[in-house]
């Protein structure tokens, strides 16, 4: 951790909620849900903090360079595929006494057994040129008319207003049921805590493996699972994926409970196969790799039985962004899989803090948030203008239960099997469509209360009745844009679907873009010069028939989310040389990493060597570019305690590393620029944690320091910019002292000809650990602690902040000469300490 997050973290752990927590939240209400676990959040709490990360302890994912192919059709898993790996690719495994335990062949990932710790083996791992990528294994966890004698207790399904909330606040399941009730051609798979399969409401729905004798202890259909029947648990490595928590079973119930029948409650599916997809445990966590597998099993049984329809439904979320999930949701695609997933409890707006899987951008991806019975996003949903998808009933929900019992759950982990069992309904009604098109009927068809306008792309919460009509299906449909939000004259990419093969036209606000590239699919387009302001984005079709995004689409000044990095990070520095920004070390979720990265500031691009890596591994470091070299200053080693007096230089051209004269004194979180070939080191923290008002010059001929005037004000983590040519810097804001709760508002310019200071008119807002940079001839100080949503530039008299954007803290900033914009990369999402390691590269025009 940290040493500025552990300093707070002491001060703040009796205000902090429980570090993880199901995405079921359990309403104290009329007694309906007792509290089964710690996990369980009361309505009293408010909308819990994005959890912390954890992952498997010496346990780790590993994909080679080798194996970059997917192919859907090789075997599922093996126990150990090391057999198959290359000299150099065991000899990566050998430097971290890696054992693969589980591959999984179809994507080339390897579940790799370690006794190092994890940071250790991933950062080991990726000075090795064999290997694509290693990452944790993320824990993840549950994000929680018939004559049914339980139906009139289902509002989601059919509100009257019965109990409580506004009549019609519901899918309209009784009036779509009067067109369909039956997806029994379509396998919904339940990714999630197993199911009880023997319960009298799901019984006649459960999936029946069609190649396996039940009882025989035989692997009848050569997949590796004996007597998988309904299906498999990861979390006991066996076939049977009976329910030992709770929450799997009431998400199926919701899906398809048997309709009609006389007992307990209906699913939106009267009638439906429920595959059990068990991998997380009788506490309601798991792993990623976990996830990988069961989904793996769904595909493959996919693959043999030529199952023509098959939906995966994920109630569960957490953990930081996994490549190998990520393959895994694209491989998903590749078969024509629909990938529906709870948008997350967090009570914020994933536009700016990613929640996976929900988050992951791939198009089969449907995120649900959920709505109470009064038609207003529960107190809990995460919501997203560009993020969340669509809203469904997911507040105090009454399902099925283990043991035929019956209860109360309230989550976005209930409001994903509404959608789950509607895009069921749907593609039953419509078996020769695709998944494209039961998305593009789910979106086309919402009902549009006030209070989700610009909480979801679709801007509404889902309506089954309208979703079954023939219009709904095959209209045009925009998912998307991207950049979500964008510049004048900026150019944008829309996906969808049904746009047509002919090229229609794309309006913003009533103002015509310039069409690029069209296809039935994806739009290209460019916005007007003058385009300004947030409204409606519309594609009509060359037919006249229109699609309209609603007023989710902006166009500002506002950072716009143009691309990832590989690594995501926190207390990081970098440099721009050339087209290409080096990001140096940091903090990555695992700890302390050395790994840099170049980001290409053209394509918004990242690529990783193993011969890059950092001598010393360090974060809250400074650095700053002279000619072809990035020099890297102090840092501090949590895991150590120490705060280093090193400098380190890479020549970017040789893609070497030296060592240079060790500081006058270790330093952390100090601001650095270059000036006229000559580096600049402004105040930090010093070796008692405490910030300094120190000015030190090196000299890269001499390899010498030297010292400059004492700085007016003592800071750490300030702002250093400085105009091409110029002999001034400014450095703005920073931390006062160690602690969060003192960033300061001071201004100051440091003259390197005179070597005097000179305070200037003060920010704003007081700041620390901001992205900066010097563009269009203004200084820029961007967001930065305390949850700052906003940046600033110095006209040359006074400060104006004219900015907004995320929340982003420690994250770097340089200039795109090619896009003349600023790029912002990695930092904390949303906090310094409830926040998530972020990839995220945003670009700034102005």
């Amino acid at each position: 951790m940290n040493l500025a997050k552990m300093l707070t973290f002491i001060t703040l752990a009796g205000s902090i909620p429980t570090w993880a927590y199901a995405q079921s939240i359990s309403l104290p209400s009329q007694n309906k849900v007792p509290n089964f676990t710690a996990q369980t959040i009361n309505q009293s709490s408010g909308a819990p903090a994005k959890s912390n990360i954890e992952f498997a302890e010496h346990r780790i994912l590993v994909k080679f360079k080798s194996q970059t192919t997917i192919n859907a059709n090789n075997s599922q898993v093996s126990a150990d595929d090391a057999g198959n790996l290359s000299q150099g690719e065991l000899s990566a495994l050998n430097s971290v006494q890696g054992k693969v335990i589980k591959s999984f062949a179809n994507m080339g990932v390897h579940v790799v057994q370690t006794p190092l710790a994890v940071g250790k083996a991933i950062e080991m791992l990726y000075r090795n040129n064999n290997v694509q990528y290693a990452e944790p294994d993320y824990k993840v966890h549950a994000i929680v008319t018939p004559n049914d004698p339980n139906f009139s207790d289902l509002w989601g399904l059919n509100n009257t207003g019965q109990a409580f909330g506004i009549p019609d606040a519901d899918i309209d399941a009784v009036e779509a049921w009067n067109t369909r009730t039956d997806a029994s051609k379509v396998i919904i798979g339940v990714v999630d805590t197993g199911i009880d399969y023997t319960h009298a409401d799901l019984i006649p729905n459960m999936w029946i493996n069609p190649k396996e004798i039940p009882g025989n202890g035989i692997d009848d259909d050569g997949n590796g699972w004996v007597d998988d029947v309904h299906g498999i648990d990861t979390c006991n490595g066996d076939a049977d994926p009976m329910d030992d928590h709770f929450h799997g079973t009431h998400v199926s119930g919701t899906i398809g409970a048997r309709g009609n029948n006389g007992i307990g409650v209906t699913g939106v599916a009267w009638k439906t196969n429920i595959m059990a997809l068990k991998f997380l445990c009788s506490d309601g966590f798991g792993f990623v790799s976990g996830a990988i597998e069961v989904i793996n099993y769904a595909l493959v049984t996919k693959i043999n039985n030529n199952y023509p329809r098959m939906i995966l439904s994920n109630s569960w979320g957490g953990g930081e962004y996994s490549q190998a999930l990520f393959d895994t949701i694209t491989l998903a695609k590749g078969l024509g899989v629909l990938f529906i997933a709870a948008a997350g409890n967090d009570g914020m707006n994933t536009d700016n803090v990613t929640v996976y899987p929900a988050g992951y951008k791939v198009d089969n991806v449907i995120s649900v948030g959920a709505s109470n019975s009064n038609d207003d996003p529960a107190f809990f949903s995460n919501y997203g203008c560009s993020s969340v998808d669509v809203f469904a009933p997911g507040e105090d929900i009454l399902s099925t239960m283990p043991d035929n019992n019956y209860n109360y759950l309230s989550g976005t982990s209930m409001a994903t099997p509404h959608i789950s069992g509607m895009a069921a309904v749907i593609w039953s009604q419509n078996p020769t469509k695709n998944w494209r098109s039961v998305k593009s009927a789910l979106m086309n068809s919402v009902d549009h209360p006030a209070s989700v306008s610009r909480r979801s792309v679709s801007q509404g919460r889902a309506n089954l009745s309208k979703a079954l009509k023939p219009e709904a299906i095959n209209e045009p449909t925009i998912w998307g844009t991207s950049p979500p939000s964008a510049a004048p004259g900026d150019t944008i990419t829309i996906t969808g679907h049904n746009f047509g093969a002919t090229p229609g036209s794309v309006n913003f606000n009533g103002t015509p873009l310039t069409v690029l590239n069209w296809s039935n699919t994806t739009i290209s387009a460019k916005l007007g010069l003058n385009s300004l302001g947030t409204g409606a984005l519309k594609v009509i079709r060359a037919d006249n028939n229109i699609s309209n995004s609603g007023a989710c689409f902006g166009v500002s000044f506002k950072p716009s989310l143009v691309g990832q990095t590989i690594i995501p990070r926190a207390w990081t520095s970098g440099a721009r040389v050339g087209g290409k920004y080096w990001i140096m070390g940091g903090e990555a979720p695992w700890g302390i990493t050395g790994i840099v990265e170049s980001v290409n500031l053209s394509t918004f691009t990242s690529a990783i060597n193993s011969q890059w890596s950092m001598p010393i591994p360090l974060s809250n470091t400074g650095s700053a570019a002279i000619a072809s070299k990035v020099y890297v200053v102090g840092g501090y080693n949590p895991s150590l305690g120490i705060i280093s007096n090193s400098l380190q230089i890479f020549d970017t051209v040789s893609k070497t590393w030296q060592a240079g004269a060790s500081l006058p004194q270790p330093l952390m979180q100090s601001a650095v620029a270059a000036i006229n070939g000559k580096l600049y080191v402004f105040g930090g923290l010093d070796v008692f944690f405490g910030t300094t008002n120190t000015t030190y010059i090196y000299d890269p001929a001499s390899n010498q320091w030297s010292s400059g005037a004492a700085k007016g004000t003592p800071t750490a983590y300030a702002a250093a910019t400085s105009a091409p040519g110029s002999s001034t810097v400014m450095v703005a804001g920073g931390f006062a002292c160690s602690f969060f709760g003192c960033e300061q508002n001071i201004a100051e310019i440091y003259d390197t000809v005179s070597d005097t200071w000179q305070f200037v008119s003060s920010l704003n807002r007081s700041r620390a650990g901001s992205a900066h940079a010097f563009f269009k001839g203004k200084d820029h100080v961007l967001f930065g602690s305390d949850q700052n949503t906003t940046g600033e530039y110095f006209n040359g008299s006074v400060w104006k902040e004219a900015i907004s954007g995320p929340m982003l803290y420690t994250a770097t900033g340089t200039v795109c000469n090619a896009c003349q914009a600023m790029v912002i990369m990695g930092g904390f999402d949303q906090s310094f300490f409830f926040g998530s390691f972020s990839q995220n590269i945003w670009l700034l025009k102005e």
